[in-house]
C-alpha cells in the first residue's frame, strides 16, 4: 500500500516538472496568430516621432520614435508614417515584410522623407499586436489593443475578428508638395547624371503617378537619360495605364518604340 502511495506522487510531481518546464521554454502567442507566417515588424524614426499605419489603419494612438508590431502577416504591406512635426509630413511605401525584411526607418535627405530597411530598435518605445481592422463604431475604438513594453490579445471571440478586415488599398503617390519639393532640387543639379541619380533615389522611396515621372524626365537634356529614367521609374508608378504621356518627352521617335517595347514586356 505504501508502495503505490509513493508511485501515485511520484508520478503527480514528474507531471507538474515536466509543465513547468514547457512553460518555461516557450511564450504563447495570442489566439488566432500563425507563427510560422507572421513576424515582428519595426519601425524607427532618429529626430521625429511619428504615426504609423499599416495598410491604411492608424496603429499607435500616441505619436512615438519607435514602434514594433508582433504578428504581422508576411507578404506586401503599404506602410504610411505621418511626421509628429508642424509641417505634418507624410511618407508612404508598399514594402514586403517577412522574416529578412521585417525592420524599417524612417530617413531624411534633403528635407525629404523614405523608409530604408534599419535594424530595429533595441527596446521599442512601443510594442503591440498588429492592429488590422477597420474602427469599431459600436465601441468608438479600434479592435485590437496595445501596450507600452506589453502584449495584449486582438479583441473577438476566441481571437477572432468580429468584422471582415477592409481590403488593402493601393499604394500612395508622393503628395504634390513634397514632389514639387523634390523636383526643384533635381532640377537644381547641374548635370544630367546628377540629376538622374537624384531622381533614381528619391523614386526609390515613393511611389509616383505617371505626371510626376514626365516632370523628371522633363528635367533631364538628353533622350538617353528620358529613357533611362522611365524604365526606371516604371515599377514605383501608382498609375502605369498613363504611362503614355510620357511619350511626348522623347525627341526620337526611336526612343517612344523603345519605352513602348519595355512596357509590354513587362505584361
Amino acid at each position: 500500500m505504501k508502495k503505490t502511495l509513493f508511485s501515485l506522487a511520484s508520478m503527480v510531481m514528474l507531471m507538474a516538472l515536466l509543465g513547468m518546464a514547457n512553460m518555461g521554454l516557450a511564450q504563447r502567442p495570442p489566439q488566432g496568430a500563425v507563427p510560422n507566417s507572421r513576424v515582428s515588424l519595426v519601425v524607427t524614426s532618429d529626430q521625429t516621432a511619428f504615426w504609423l499605419f499599416v495598410d491604411d489603419v492608424l496603429q499607435n494612438e500616441q505619436s512615438v520614435m519607435s514602434i514594433q508590431l508582433d504578428y504581422v502577416p508576411e507578404g506586401d504591406h503599404y506602410l504610411r508614417v505621418e511626421m509628429d512635426d508642424p509641417d505634418h509630413r507624410t511618407v508612404g511605401q508598399l514594402v514586403r515584410v517577412d522574416y529578412a525584411h521585417r525592420s524599417f526607418r524612417i530617413e531624411r535627405y534633403r528635407h525629404l522623407l523614405g523608409l530604408s530597411p534599419g535594424y530595429g530598435a533595441p527596446r521599442p518605445e512601443l510594442v503591440m499586436t498588429m492592429v488590422s481592422l477597420q474602427p469599431n463604431h459600436a465601441h468608438g475604438h479600434l479592435t485590437g489593443q496595445s501596450s507600452w513594453f506589453g502584449y495584449h490579445q486582438p479583441a473577438g471571440q476566441h481571437g477572432q475578428p468580429s468584422v471582415a478586415p477592409p481590403p488593402a488599398p493601393g499604394p500612395m503617390a508622393m503628395s504634390e508638395p513634397d514632389f514639387n519639393q523634390a523636383l526643384e532640387m533635381v532640377r537644381k543639379e547641374h548635370f544630367d547624371s546628377n540629376r538622374l541619380s537624384l531622381a533614381k533615389q528619391i523614386t526609390r522611396q515613393n511611389m509616383l503617378t505617371a505626371s510626376q515621372i514626365k516632370k523628371f524626365c522633363q528635367t533631364f537634356e538628353f533622350d538617353n537619360t528620358k529613357l533611362d529614367f522611365a524604365k526606371f521609374a516604371y515599377s514605383r508608378c501608382v498609375d502605369p495605364e498613363r504611362y503614355f504621356l510620357l511619350y511626348d518627352v522623347f525627341a526620337f521617335d526611336s526612343n517612344k518604340r523603345a519605352l513602348d517595347t519595355f512596357i509590354q514586356q513587362q505584361h
